[in-house]
């Protein structure tokens, strides 16, 4: 078929085209694959994070037999932790390890973002796009996203969640599809508290088809198999801490000192004083979209075209569910009231899959394949003017950018201590 061949506007299902081939998509998988590991690689001198240092250091020891919140204090669920106690395990947790467990994990999340960005009826061409668009994006410098940070793992399971579920909505699976979704999404909260975005993609889910008393009841009883293995996972979770003595101690780190750190809120707020209303105010101005993430703006507007055209074609279920998703991180990203930089991150797959079918919306509008390419290809150039500038600087330039000296300086005094002992 040419490039000028015309699309259904209705069924949403571009004709065949190179674009849809098993070819191109497996060429695309290997190029990005590629992109990905170039990435990191480049950047594998840059001295680790200090959150990611120390759950790294957390997860050896625990490997080594210590106490989460006892040998080890943190405000955060035991997720990353424990993941990291298994690598330790497996394979150790040196430098080399460490940078391939992180293209381990942005591959994992370019195959979640394609079974996400490909589902019906957008099709295999919006998960090539998605996928390009994800892998262009998932390693950007201000973002911090090079490094395996809480995010990149939170993106692994956010996104496989979501593809299973749009998967098992569009296909009509039984409730076991539902439940190992949940499962999936239940794996993000162990990491980080991001309850509330799976509440809202539940919500939206629920509504999509109006407000029949009978539609909603027959919704809320699927997605309660979404719920209930995230609800039985904490569950488990609380209950072992209570059976190991440590319960008070679960509580104080994770929900006392949690309370505690998003009352400080940001650094410009009077007096450091703070409150979740507060900090989501502030979600709301400037720190909506930080000008770090200007570069972004091209996904931004085609997700809005993904999701509302699609809102608009009778395919609400899949669009308000990724719609519950983009608002329900805008809840993740500011509840906490820091607004860093990695934050950011949870964004980048739904950008990424809203994007995919922004393009498939291009291709239908216009009637023209060739159309949607050019906005393709327009937007990964917009992308790459971004991104090349930073490829051209050292992991340990791309530190100074981010964070000055200070982890730069972490690494040397760590080296001198190493000769010391």
């Amino acid at each position: 078929m040419n490039s000028t061949s015309k699309v259904n506007p209705v069924n949403f299902s571009p004709a065949p085209s190179w674009d849809s081939s098993r070819v191109t998509l497996v060429a695309v998988f290997v190029l990005c694959f590629l992109w990905i590991v170039y990435i990191r690689l480049h950047t594998a001198s840059e001295p680790l994070e200090r959150d990611i240092s120390t759950q790294i250091l957390m997860g050896r020891v625990l490997a080594d037999g210590g106490k989460m919140y006892v040998d080890t204090i943190e405000f955060k669920p035991p997720g990353m932790f424990v993941i990291w106690q298994f690598v330790h395990q497996l394979v150790g947790t040196g430098p080399r390890v460490v940078v391939w467990v992180n293209i381990l994990v942005t591959t994992l999340t370019m195959f979640g973002v394609y079974v996400a960005g490909s589902v019906k009826p957008w099709g295999r061409i919006s998960g090539i796009w998605a996928v390009t668009f994800w892998t262009l994006i998932s390693g950007d410098m201000m973002l911090q996203a090079n490094q395996p940070c809480n995010e990149v793992f939170m993106n692994l399971f956010m996104i496989w969640g979501v593809a299973i579920w749009l998967r098992a909505d569009l296909a009509q699976k039984n409730q076991w599809h539902y439940a190992l979704s949940g499962l999936v999404l239940g794996l993000v909260t162990l990491i980080k508290p991001a309850l509330l975005t799976v509440v809202l993609m539940v919500l939206a889910w629920t509504l999509a088809e109006g407000l029949n008393p009978m539609t909603i009841k027959r919704r809320a009883s699927v997605m309660q198999w979404i719920l209930l293995p995230i609800v039985a996972v904490w569950g488990l979770m609380v209950l072992y801490f209570i059976c190991q003595g440590r319960g008070t101690e679960f509580y104080n780190c994770l929900v006392r000192y949690g309370v505690f750190y998003a009352s400080n809120g940001k650094q410009t707020i009077p007096n450091g004083n703070s409150s979740i209303t507060e900090n989501i105010r502030h979600g709301l101005g400037l720190d909506l979209i930080p000008i770090y993430l200007d570069f972004l703006a091209p996904l931004m507007l085609l997700t809005i075209l993904g999701i509302g055209f699609g809102f608009r074609d009778r395919h609400r279920s899949p669009v308000l569910t990724l719609a519950g998703c983009l608002l329900g991180t805008f809840f993740a990203v500011s509840i906490p009231g820091k607004f860093y930089p990695h934050y950011y991150q949870l964004y980048l797959p739904v950008l990424a899959v809203g994007a995919g079918w922004g393009i498939v919306v291009i291709a239908n509008v216009s009637q023209r394949l060739m159309v949607a390419r050019i906005a393709g290809v327009l937007t990964i150039m917009i992308l790459l003017c971004h991104i090349i500038p930073d490829c051209e600087k050292s992991g340990k330039t791309w530190s100074r950018l981010k964070y000055g000296d200070y982890f730069i300086e972490f690494e040397g005094c760590g080296h001198a201590v190493n000769q010391l002992l």
